[in-house]
């Protein structure tokens, strides 16, 4: 296999490659330097961010949205003085990326009301197992919560159940071998380790033809005058020398490493930039299976995290938080009013309900559902027909 015989024609440098990925510890801040990890939080953490982030209300005609509800200001507008919703939510995410763990601090009115949501430094909370206790250390000193006081948010729990399990952590030797990738090739074209091309002559010069010759190459076809016509005479021969990326399978590596890290984060990777394997008849279906396999179950992880510890066990029988994921399932508008039309005829939707889908304003008659004129509960008469015969 191609890949594996770039190592073995460079063993002294998978050698290197590899020691370092067992004997330096890649941390959240370094990972992030890597462009396929600052690539996967980020399209992460935005996409969750923008999504419309409600808590509902269940009630006898259906769920809807908990409009009088105290969080309801701090989900859609400002959990605190210092972040927007939005930043809010795509804060969080990373945090749940990076470190594992995102920790959420309400802060109550004297009646209990939340008026405040705020997100602590994961890197400064130690978890008490035993205890069940969160110990918070800032310039004020170490503050100790019970697990009720915090929303704890993971997305891939430990085996406790309380601390979560980072990409960056478990996946120390990918990483480090990407790292290691990146500063190889850094310092391989920083050092210029192959010239572009050699210059010969059939004589021997001296020394003082040599320093003249060098000068005037430079001069004369370095920097704004690269690709100027070259004259030779003494006999003077030059040969061009390139890298030749298919044999030295740089590239190859490269985007190898970009896959396995996309796969770490479950991310295809074509929303990253890497789109060698990707083909315009797959690209939608793996776009449903990321949000069905990645967005949805850390949607969820929130989701529950919140309302465990922010709603008392009356308000978790009538209320509940969700995100709402059907923007990002909207296709093109052909598919879209296709999908209409049916739910329209099926009685599923009223023209306002599409309207109001399509952010359009709602219009007078537009809350009427149609139902087909051939369709009736199974088993029952046509009470229509009936009349229509009685009148006979």
């Amino acid at each position: 296999m191609r890949l594996f015989d770039f190592f073995k024609k460079r063993s002294s440098d998978a050698e290197l490659i590899f020691e370092s990925s067992e004997s330096e510890r890649i941390s959240s801040t370094q990972a992030l330097r890597l462009s396929a990890v600052y690539a996967c939080v980020n399209l992460l953490s935005q996409t969750i961010s923008t999504l419309p982030f409600n808590i509902y209300e269940r009630t006898e005609n259906g769920s809807q949205k908990a409009i009088k509800h105290p969080l309801n200001k701090l989900l859609s507008i400002a959990p605190n003085d210092d972040m927007n919703a939005q930043i809010f939510l795509a804060t969080l995410v990373s945090t749940v990326l990076l470190k594992g763990n995102a920790f959420v601090r309400p802060i109550r009115a004297r009646n209990g009301a939340i008026i405040r949501l705020d997100l602590l430094d994961s890197d400064a909370i130690s978890i008490d197992i035993n205890a069940k206790k969160y110990y918070y250390t800032s310039d004020q000193g170490v503050v100790a919560f019970s697990y009720k006081e915090l929303v704890n948010v993971l997305f891939t729990p430990s085996a406790n159940g309380i601390k979560g399990l980072t990409p960056i952590a478990q996946c120390q030797k990918t990483l480090g071998l990407s790292t290691a990738i990146d500063d190889s090739g850094t310092a391989f074209f920083k050092n210029r380790a192959m010239p572009s091309g050699v210059l010969s002559f059939d004589a021997k010069m001296s020394d003082a033809q040599f320093d003249e010759i060098r000068k005037s190459m430079s001069a004369g076809f370095k920097g704004k005058n690269a690709g100027r016509l070259m004259i030779l005479e003494a006999g003077g021969k030059f040969s061009q020398l390139s890298i030749n990326n298919a044999d030295a399978q740089f590239i190859e590596v490269k985007n190898f490493q970009i896959a396995d890290i996309a796969r770490i984060f479950r991310v295809p990777p074509h929303l990253i930039g890497e789109l060698s394997r990707a083909t315009f008849s797959n690209i939608e279906h793996q776009k449903i299976d990321f949000i069905d396999s990645t967005i949805r179950p850390l949607c969820e992880s929130i989701e529950s995290a919140f309302a465990h510890r922010l709603l008392s066990e009356s308000e978790q029988e009538k209320f509940y938080f969700k995100f709402n994921l059907a923007g990002l399932l909207r296709g093109d508008m052909k598919s879209r009013f296709e999908a209409y039309n049916l739910g329209r005829n099926m009685g599923v939707y009223s023209a306002n309900d599409i309207r109001r889908l399509e952010d359009l304003n709602e219009i007078d008659g537009g809350d009427i559902y149609l139902q087909p004129l051939n369709m009736t509960e199974q088993g029952a008469k046509d009470e229509r027909n009936n009349n229509e015969i009685n009148k006979i």
